[in-house]
């Protein structure tokens, strides 16, 4: 089950109204990185493609959900049409 909440903090209440077990995943808000590759952690498929591609880089992905992990990690210097690589876990 996905579920979300808008203030951290509120999993615990949402957890118990939904009668949810099991453990708890977050996503955190991507940090804002001012050069290099985007930061798109935590961010949808369709979102961080959007982001890389604006920036000039060509993206190629695994899995669905959410991003996981980049590869060149945010930050890093690429030229334009570099292949950022995105792994996705729901």
């Amino acid at each position: 089950m996905l579920y979300a909440t808008a203030r951290n903090g509120h999993h615990e209440r949402v957890r118990s109204e939904l009668e949810v077990k099991g453990a708890r995943r977050s996503l955190t808000r991507p940090r804002d990185i001012d050069k290099g590759i985007p930061d798109v952690v935590g961010y949808g498929l369709r979102d961080a493609i959007a982001i890389l591609e604006k920036a000039g880089y060509n993206v190629t992905f695994s899995g669905s959900g959410y991003v996981t992990r980049q590869t060149p990690a945010a930050g890093n210097s690429a030229p334009r049409g570099h292949r950022v690589t995105l792994s996705l876990t729901e």
